[in-house]
């Protein structure tokens, strides 16, 4: 046993010797090259996450190119993006915040034929390209989107013991806005006494849910005593609706994010609460992961960042561990 041990730090000795007698310096590591390719800039929570991938690129010393779509919908500049990486092959490594998670599984499919090791991010692909075998999928970094639909309905259970509460869907080819739903549904399916109405989506944006919300409340005329926004910026949409209507009174709003926005929106008593989310982590943490992925090809890994309920009263609950 010990001749075994030996033997290859001899030899390795040996080697660095002939190294240092021939002159020559050690190779030194290859400075990677990474694309992220993100779902848009200029928001809050998508800004986070490209923050956290800087300052992982900072101290990694890598480089790492940030290609924005223009917003949640826009999906063809992502295709445009990820086609050009898969076949101009300069970059080491793809991170992607998809836009959807169905319409971008053959450009992935593209990246991974050519040989580049990828790493999602917030957003996985849909179900169908997680039974396939991608032999360079790093693996997926994102919020547990599912536990965070639980925590929302806890809340408002807590509140509401019977009535309706109206949903307010992301995007219904996000995964993220899937798996908030399913968390959320779930939970209420256990109050028998309190029904969900809506299932509206507001593409993730402030303008858009104020639109939607003031067609179906227009349109339908139901009393609604709580809302569960799958985002913090359509959750200040829906408020913002009841403060342009005063004689109404304003139902509990939960949203999901507890960046900058939704803290404010709190402080103002315009939402009730928010799950908050870690953009920074998952972006400094993907990038790690890749990194490794790349330089030790280790095997596909798999993490959910933790999420708490912040409230008005800013107490926090969840899996903060």
């Amino acid at each position: 046993m010990a001749q075994r041990i030996l033997r290859p730090i001899i030899l390795t000795s040996f080697a660095l010797l002939l190294l240092c007698c021939s002159g020559q310096k050690p190779q030194e590591q290859k400075v990677l090259k990474i694309a992220y390719v993100a779902k848009l800039k200029g928001e809050s929570f998508h800004d986070g996450i490209a923050n956290g991938v800087r300052k992982e690129m900072a101290k990694e010393g890598i480089q790492v190119d940030i290609i924005s779509a223009k917003s949640q919908q826009d999906v063809e500049t992502q295709k445009q993006a990820l086609q050009n990486i898969a076949s101009g092959k300069k970059y080491d490594g793809v991170m992607l915040a998809p836009n959807d998670s169905e319409a971008l599984i053959s450009y992935m499919e593209a990246i991974d034929k050519a040989g580049i090791p990828f790493m999602l991010i917030d957003t996985p692909l849909s179900d169908t390209a997680a039974s396939r075998s991608l032999k360079n999928d790093c693996g997926f970094i994102g919020t547990d989107n599912i536990y965070a639909g639980k925590l929302a309905a806890q809340y408002i259970a807590e509140h509401v013991h019977t009535g309706t509460v109206f949903l307010m869907r992301g995007n219904h080819k996000h995964q993220s806005s899937i798996d908030r739903e399913g968390g959320f549904v779930s939970e209420m399916s256990q109050h028998k006494s309190v029904h969900l109405i809506g299932f509206v989506q507001g593409w993730w944006e402030e303008d858009a849910a104020h639109t939607e919300f003031f067609s179906f409340v227009r349109n339908q005329k139901q009393p609604i005593d709580a809302v569960f926004a799958y985002s913090d910026p359509m959750a200040l949409g829906i408020s913002r609706y009841y403060s342009e209507h005063p004689s109404l009174k304003r139902p509990i709003i939960v949203g999901v994010d507890g960046t900058l926005v939704g803290q404010k929106g709190l402080l103002l008593q315009k939402i009730d609460a928010s799950v908050v989310q870690a953009p920074e982590v998952m972006g400094k943490v993907g990038l790690d992961r890749l990194i490794e992925c790349i330089r030790y090809k280790h095997e596909r890994t798999s993490t959910l960042t933790p999420v708490t309920l912040l409230k008005a009263t800013t107490t926090l609950e969840g899996n903060t561990e």
